[in-house]
């Protein structure tokens, strides 16, 4: 069971997203500046740490968007709802 606290799911979010900022640095020297290479790295080592899977639908740097799908998350599981604030973080500190 989950117990709700106060600012938990913001101090998880605000963690992954420093997290985030930090793969997408240590991605970009792994697989350069090609887009594509980097989204496999990402996504591949995204699946390979245990945080579940990444689908990139849509990603556009000149509009600065991009758009993604994690499923199988190994955190929270069995919770029955999208609910880890971490993962959300780190997803969007690598975007950021």
């Amino acid at each position: 069971m989950i117990l709700r606290r106060p600012g938990y799911e913001a101090f998880l979010y605000h963690v992954g997203v420093e997290l985030g900022r930090k793969y997408f640095r240590d991605h970009v020297k792994l697989a350069g500046s090609d887009a594509d290479k980097l989204l496999k790295v990402a996504g591949a080592l995204f699946r390979l740490v245990g945080f579940g899977v990444v689908e990139f639908l849509d990603f556009d740097l000149e509009e600065e968007r991009c758009v993604v799908r994690a499923f199988k998350c190994v955190l929270f599981r069995g919770l029955g709802r999208p609910a880890s604030h971490f993962i959300r973080g780190i997803l969007a500190g690598s975007a950021s």
